[in-house]
Protein backbone atom coordinates (compact mmCIF):
# COMPACT_ATOMS: atom_id res chain seq x y z
CA UNK A 1 0.00 0.00 0.00
CA UNK A 2 0.91 3.63 -0.43
CA UNK A 3 2.53 5.48 2.51
CA UNK A 4 -0.69 7.47 2.91
CA UNK A 5 -2.58 4.23 3.58
CA UNK A 6 -0.02 3.20 6.21
CA UNK A 7 -0.24 6.64 7.83
CA UNK A 8 -4.02 6.35 8.05
CA UNK A 9 -3.76 2.80 9.45
CA UNK A 10 -1.21 3.86 12.09
CA UNK A 11 -3.34 6.79 13.15
CA UNK A 12 -6.36 4.51 13.44
CA UNK A 13 -4.43 2.06 15.61
CA UNK A 14 -3.45 4.82 18.05
CA UNK A 15 -6.43 7.19 17.90
CA UNK A 16 -9.12 7.30 20.55
CA UNK A 17 -9.22 5.55 23.88
CA UNK A 18 -6.47 2.97 24.10
CA UNK A 19 -4.01 1.85 21.49
CA UNK A 20 -4.62 -1.26 19.43
CA UNK A 21 -1.21 -2.77 20.11
CA UNK A 22 -1.62 -5.74 17.81
CA UNK A 23 -2.56 -3.54 14.85
CA UNK A 24 0.13 -0.99 15.64
CA UNK A 25 2.87 -3.62 15.78
CA UNK A 26 1.69 -5.26 12.56
CA UNK A 27 1.44 -1.98 10.66
CA UNK A 28 4.86 -0.77 11.88
CA UNK A 29 6.63 -3.99 10.92
CA UNK A 30 4.94 -4.33 7.54
CA UNK A 31 5.54 -0.67 6.63
CA UNK A 32 9.17 -0.64 7.81
CA UNK A 33 10.64 -0.59 4.30
CA UNK A 34 8.80 2.64 3.47
CA UNK A 35 9.11 4.31 6.86
CA UNK A 36 10.57 7.64 5.65
CA UNK A 37 7.61 8.08 3.31
CA UNK A 38 5.18 6.90 6.00
CA UNK A 39 6.57 9.48 8.47
CA UNK A 40 6.01 12.26 5.92
CA UNK A 41 2.49 11.04 5.11
CA UNK A 42 1.66 10.69 8.82
CA UNK A 43 2.78 14.25 9.53
CA UNK A 44 0.85 15.57 6.53
CA UNK A 45 -2.28 13.75 7.71
CA UNK A 46 -2.12 14.46 11.44
CA UNK A 47 0.10 17.53 11.81
CA UNK A 48 2.14 15.59 14.36
CA UNK A 49 5.25 13.46 13.95
CA UNK A 50 4.92 9.68 14.16
CA UNK A 51 7.58 9.50 16.89
CA UNK A 52 5.77 12.14 18.95
CA UNK A 53 2.49 10.25 18.60
CA UNK A 54 4.10 6.93 19.61
CA UNK A 55 5.80 8.53 22.61
CA UNK A 56 2.44 9.86 23.75
CA UNK A 57 0.65 6.50 23.36
CA UNK A 58 3.24 3.92 24.44
CA UNK A 59 5.82 3.39 27.17
CA UNK A 60 8.90 1.41 28.15
CA UNK A 61 10.73 -1.00 25.86
CA UNK A 62 7.62 -1.27 23.70
CA UNK A 63 7.77 2.47 23.02
CA UNK A 64 11.53 2.36 22.39
CA UNK A 65 11.14 -0.47 19.88
CA UNK A 66 8.35 1.30 17.98
CA UNK A 67 10.32 4.57 17.97
CA UNK A 68 13.35 2.72 16.55
CA UNK A 69 11.16 1.22 13.82
CA UNK A 70 9.57 4.58 13.05
CA UNK A 71 12.98 6.26 12.74
CA UNK A 72 14.20 3.64 10.29
CA UNK A 73 15.13 4.69 6.79
CA UNK A 74 14.57 2.39 3.84
CA UNK A 75 18.31 2.07 3.24
CA UNK A 76 19.12 1.00 6.82
CA UNK A 77 20.40 -2.51 7.33
CA UNK A 78 19.21 -3.38 10.81
CA UNK A 79 21.08 -6.17 12.50
CA UNK A 80 18.94 -7.23 15.44
CA UNK A 81 20.42 -10.04 17.46
CA UNK A 82 19.02 -11.38 20.69
CA UNK A 83 20.76 -9.93 23.73
CA UNK A 84 22.20 -13.30 24.71
CA UNK A 85 24.13 -13.49 21.40
CA UNK A 86 26.26 -10.45 22.22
Amino acid sequence: PAPEIWAEALEGAMKGVGTSDELLINFMVIAKDEMAEVRRAFYKKTGKGLVDWIEGECSGDYKNTLVALSCRNSEDDIDLKPLYWT
